[in-house]
């Protein structure tokens, strides 16, 4: 954006100074002229100042003298606190630069949804400012470190960061504020983490002599290992920071080979409701298109959305119909039964919604535990007793959570798979976390419903597959798993299909899986011609509705729409129904 108006706390540190540099026009105040662990000083400094962006780059920092926690509190938490009241009454975005130190630098790599256990105080009143700002929706926290001089005579050689150069940890940040889309937290460091010693020694010193970090006489912790992982920054980075991104090859096999058989348009996000003020802002669109793997013969969007555009703030929840609650507690017994659950025994839900399904294995006397990234529904979920992490699904977290709650004997995932893009990083966490035979149990829509059915409507920007059995056997074999029993549900969610999945040679195929995939085979998966019929079709029913309401207002008719369904949102986009 052109002309942003920016304004940095901490004017006098260095990463201040850099993004001076960067951008001259930012404004920059110092302690004297900006004290933030006062609000009347903020509101007296901003006052009437007309800010897009704040970046809260002020901070008490790690320092060598004791006695520190009365500062670390007026600075980095009150001080914090000050600055998202003043950014919240007036409506500025808000960027929040914290600390690598949160998490609990033990063994590095640590993304976003990582445990956090901060590594000293310092650290403790960092995460004690990132609770003020969680709770402003336009804020991006930033956790990352960076240096300037290390000119040290000895250096650690068991203690590793991954650190940016100040230069570099300015620029990284000023891209960040410049999009305004960006919110959430994210990690930003170097590509591969460096001891301390390699630091000094490669940019610094040559002189420098190798150290550990028990040779240390400081009065603060020195970790060992506080290293990020910062991919999903350099996927933002590798996409121009974008909002989507394009799928030119298949999610499961890598094919290239991709056969695009129906353009439904670029049309807004279907569970994107607008309130009243919104309505004069333009809208977020995207084209919706859906291509087809001739290989693997998985269905797929041609663009992917950023989620948290999409599952920050859910709409739809699992519990509003007796159908799918029915649905869950069979869901649930025969899960259990499989695997032989007894009392205590941990049941994992992936993508949990408010807790419906998890209830149902509650109830079983079995322990539970969910994950989901949508905050309203975590937030209901853990106040009705069920705990829920508000995260995304990842290899991380599944560590995290084997080392705090133990290895589930039962994942699943129900009407989630479809809407993830990275499914081997899915799968690979799934595989972390499984216990020894344990089950995997995952629900999704049919393509082959979907194609039968003329079930066009059901094609959002959320839903990133249409699965069928064959892709998903193709990639459970990529991941040592194996699929060993399918179940067909015609009337759930327009068709859905329950795929059981363990560790290969854990069970018995059934025969299930066989009839499944001749079945498939002669509907045409991966044929062409499949779903060119299919768009045929299709286009001949928006023609004949788009007839018939010319004819209904021709006759002076009125026409009304009853319900809010995402389904609705699809059909009257991509039929133009104004």
């Amino acid at each position: 954006m052109d002309n942003l108006r920016i304004l940095v706390t901490g004017g006098r540190g260095r990463l201040a100074r850099e993004l001076v540099m960067l951008d001259s026009a930012i404004d920059a105040p110092d302690r004297k002229q900006l004290d933030f662990s006062r609000y009347d000083q903020v509101e007296s400094y901003c006052g009437k100042k007309k800010y897009d962006v704040i970046i809260h780059a002020g901070a008490l920092t790690n320092k060598l003298t004791p006695g520190l926690d009365e500062q670390f509190i007026l600075s980095n938490i009150i001080g914090t606190s000050n600055v998202v009241l003043w950014a919240m009454r007036n409506d500025v975005r808000l960027i929040y630069l914290s600390s690598d130190y949160v998490y609990p630098s033990e063994r590095g790599d640590y993304t976003e949804e990582s445990v956090l256990f901060p590594v000293n105080r310092y650290a403790k009143s960092k995460l004690g400012g990132e609770m003020a700002v969680q709770l402003y929706d336009k804020s991006l926290i930033v956790r990352m470190s960076f240096y300037g001089e290390l000119n040290f005579a000895k250096g650690c050689v068991d203690q590793f960061v991954s650190r940016l150069p100040v230069r570099e940890a300015a620029k990284a940040v000023y891209t960040l504020a410049v999009n305004q889309q960006l919110v959430g937290i994210i990690n930003v460091g170097t590509g591969s983490k460096r001891s301390v010693f390699e630091i000094i020694k490669g940019e610094f010193n040559n002189l420098v002599e190798p150290c550990t970090r028990s040779d240390l006489r400081i009065p603060y912790i020195a970790p060992p290992d506080s290293s990020l992982n910062s991919s999903k920054y350099n996927r933002l980075v590798e996409s121009g920071l974008e909002n989507s991104k394009n799928q030119d090859q298949c999610r499961i096999c890598h094919s290239r080979e991709l056969y695009k058989y129906l353009d439904i348009g670029r049309v807004p996000l279907a569970n994107s409701y607008l309130s009243k003020e919104q309505l004069s802002t333009p809208e977020f669109v995207e084209e919706l298109a859906l291509q087809l793997c001739v290989d693997c013969g998985l269905s797929q969007l041609t663009k992917v959305v950023s989620p948290d555009m999409m599952f920050k703030n859910y709409l739809y929840v699992s519990s509003t119909t007796q159908t799918f609650q029915d649905h869950c507690e069979e869901l649930a017994g025969a899960a259990a039964e499989i695997v032989r659950a007894g009392a205590g025994d941990l049941a994992l839900d992936i993508a949990s919604n408010d807790g419906c399904l998890l209830s149902k294995f509650r109830s079983l006397g079995m322990k539970v535990l969910g994950v989901d990234p949508a905050e309203n529904l975590a937030a209901e979920a853990n106040a009705s007793g069920i705990t829920t992490l508000c995260a995304y699904w990842s290899p991380a977290l599944a560590k995290d959570i084997v080392s705090r709650f133990g290895s589930p004997r039962i994942i699943t995932a129900t009407n989630v798979f479809a809407h993830v893009d990275d499914v081997h990083a899915f799968v690979d966490a799934v595989d972390l976390c499984l216990a020894r035979r344990g089950i995997f149990v995952i629900e999704f829509p049919y393509v082959v419903d979907f194609i039968e059915r003329n079930e066009f409507d059901t094609a959002y920007h959320e839903h990133l597959s249409y699965i069928g059995i064959h892709p998903v056997v193709h990639l459970m074999k990529t991941h040592g798993m194996e699929v060993f029993d399918v179940v067909h549900f015609p009337s759930i969610h327009g068709g859905t299909v329950r795929i059981f999945v363990c560790r290969a040679g854990d069970y018995e195929v059934s025969a299930n899986v066989g009839i499944f995939l001749h079945r498939e085979v002669d509907f045409g998966l991966k044929n062409k011609a499949t779903y060119e019929l299919f768009a045929k079709r299709v286009l001949e029913n928006k023609r004949k509705l788009g007839e018939l309401i010319k004819s209904l207002l021709d006759q002076g008719k009125t026409i009304w729409a009853y319900g809010a369904s995402a389904k609705g949102n699809t059909l009257m986009n991509f039929f133009e129904i104004t």
